[in-house]
């Protein structure tokens, strides 16, 4: 007894620890814990829950190989005696659902006997059944008890009983009556551009008040939200799907002069006068006169004058298809791994940050020469093989790619704004972080990239990427709206990043024919050397002819 502990103790509690009584308690335990289906479950759930090895690896095999023969072993000593029937009934237990999966327990009661295949194939034969005999009655039942026009009439025939239940719906169309505004509660504007409150709003605050009350993104009504606009306008400044009010971007407007009045002499950024002066096309009931342009809820914007020396409006950028892969390392374990699907490329590369935290083996061999734009080249001497598969699926692929200190800058070159690109949000990513910058672990050329394509294509709207189906997931390539900061536009073409051939052997030529400098002497120097000489004249007569 003092070898027990916990609930084992506690249920031989009230049993004397005499020599009589070891069988009783024996018997006592085994009722309570020996359940040699419960175990038998259990090694199968282990047995089923192992992973797939990637690549030849003596590590990851060696786990395998005792994980497997350890569950099996355990499995084989439980003597079960027909094992194959025990393994189909649980298969099928883990594709019912838990309601049957009750019933059949039920029937199991004893804990020691195996349920056998025939008797789990007839108990599913006699629940569907019971399934189609319940289901019926409690479809008559609900009929019977329908509220019947005529109360004092009753159906002459049970026909009327599986008349197929009918839903009414009323409907009734308002006209005339607008939702008030929820920012200024005034009924005489239906749409957000003419609300004197909303045009003082920050741009980011502004679209935080339409989603958060679910007005429509596109033109800013408060009658349907953005699925049933019929709106075709976008931004005019990304051309994205949303009101030119809704854009915060860092665009710049370097205007000489601007004089604007809006309402009561109030004063707004540049950027929203001018989104206020070209509405949208929802608006056409809207007059202007005598240079004022009067709304819906009287707001009156005075455009005196606007000179503009520079207007930057470009807030796109293009986005390379980048994905997430499954690289496997060294020592079998698997990294997450950016790379850059690059049809204009007719190698693999990768970088030697990579190579180090895969632990991958550099195999040095002949030089070869990549070439890039305008011809730039750079000499690889090495070459590294590495294994990666899919995120989605276990589609695997072994390449050969060459070995560089930098592949290409952070990718894309600024963040992408992925607000309003609702076509993508519901697709596997192959990366899901496009959107960011961020690092080029690999690249994967033209070989390989028209053989992960996949037939699957979605086409955004002008201003907006478009979506490639692969076995890696759907890549996103294109024109997209970007968040553009205050600083020269960067571009990227390929993977060129190398040092001119030029600029090399100039610098070569000019530390092999470099004159060597002139020694400058002192005047006791300049005298040693003239007694020096006449000596030699004296002493050496012959050397100095």
């Amino acid at each position: 007894m003092s070898h027990l502990s916990g609930k084992a103790k506690h249920i031989c509690a009230g049993i004397v620890p005499a020599a009589d009584n070891y069988v009783i308690i024996w018997q006592t335990l085994q009722d309570k814990y020996k359940d040699n289906r419960a175990l038998a479950t259990t090694y199968l759930n282990q047995l089923f829950a192992l992973k797939n090895i990637n690549g030849p690896s003596a590590i990851n095999l060696e786990n395998l190989v005792d994980k497997y023969a350890a569950t099996i072993a355990a499995l084989k000593q439980l003597n079960i005696d027909n094992l194959s029937d025990f393994i189909f009934v649980y298969m099928g237990l883990e594709l019912v659902d838990s309601d049957t999966e009750k019933c059949f327990e039920t029937t199991v009661r004893s804990q020691t006997d195996m349920p056998k295949y025939d008797d789990f194939f007839k108990f599913l034969r006699e629940q569907v059944k019971i399934l189609y005999r319940t289901s019926t009655s409690s479809q008559t039942r609900g009929s019977s008890m329908a509220p019947h026009p005529n109360p004092g009439s009753r159906p002459s025939s049970s026909r009327a009983l599986t008349v197929p239940p009918r839903v009414l719906v009323s409907t009734q169309q308002t006209q005339g009556r607008t939702r008030p505004c929820k920012l200024c509660n005034n009924t005489a504007h239906t749409h957000l551009y003419a609300c004197k409150p909303f045009a003082n709003l920050s741009a980011a605050d502004k679209f935080k008040f339409v989603k958060d009350n679910r007005y429509c993104v596109n033109c800013l009504s408060n009658q349907h939200t953005s699925f049933y606009c019929n709106s075709n306008t976008s931004c005019r400044k990304c051309n994205a799907r949303h009101h030119t009010l809704l854009h915060f971007g860092n665009e710049s407007f370097a205007a000489q002069s601007c004089t604007a009045t809006v309402a009561v002499n109030e004063e707004h950024d540049t950027s929203e006068i001018l989104s206020s002066l070209e509405l949208e096309e929802e608006s056409s009931s809207d007059q202007v006169r005598d240079g004022y342009l009067v709304g819906e809820g009287n707001l009156e914007v005075s455009y005196c004058s606007l000179s503009s020396t520079k207007c930057d409006s470009s807030s796109t950028t293009q986005v390379l298809a980048t994905a997430k892969v499954y690289a496997t390392g060294r020592d079998g374990r698997d990294v997450i791994v950016r790379c850059l699907l690059d049809p204009g490329s007719q190698k693999h590369y990768i970088t030697t940050k990579c190579c180090s935290k895969l632990q991958l083996k550099v195999e040095s061999n002949s030089p070869v020469t990549v070439k890039g734009i305008d011809g730039s080249s750079q000499i690889v001497k090495g070459a590294a093989n590495i294994s990666f598969r899919s995120r989605f699926n276990n589609t695997k692929f072994n390449i050969q790619a060459l070995v560089l200190n930098r592949i290409t800058s952070n990718l894309p070159t600024c963040n992408i704004n992925t607000r309003f690109l609702e076509n993508l949000r519901s697709i596997p990513m192959a990366d899901d972080g496009w959107g960011m910058p961020g690092e080029i672990d690999l690249l994967i050329g033209v070989s390989l990239f028209a053989e992960m394509l996949r037939p699957g294509k979605i086409i955004g709207e002008p201003g907006s990427p478009d979506a490639l189906e692969t076995v890696l997931g759907y890549i996103i390539l294109g024109d997209a709206p970007a968040v553009i900061q205050a600083q020269a536009p960067a571009v990227v073409a390929f993977h060129a990043i190398s040092t001119s051939e030029v600029e090399t052997l100039v610098k070569k030529m000019w530390e092999l024919d470099e004159i060597d400098p002139k020694h400058i002497f002192s005047a006791d120097d300049k005298y040693a050397k003239k007694i020096i000489a006449r000596l030699s004249r004296v002493l050496l007569p012959d050397a100095t002819k």
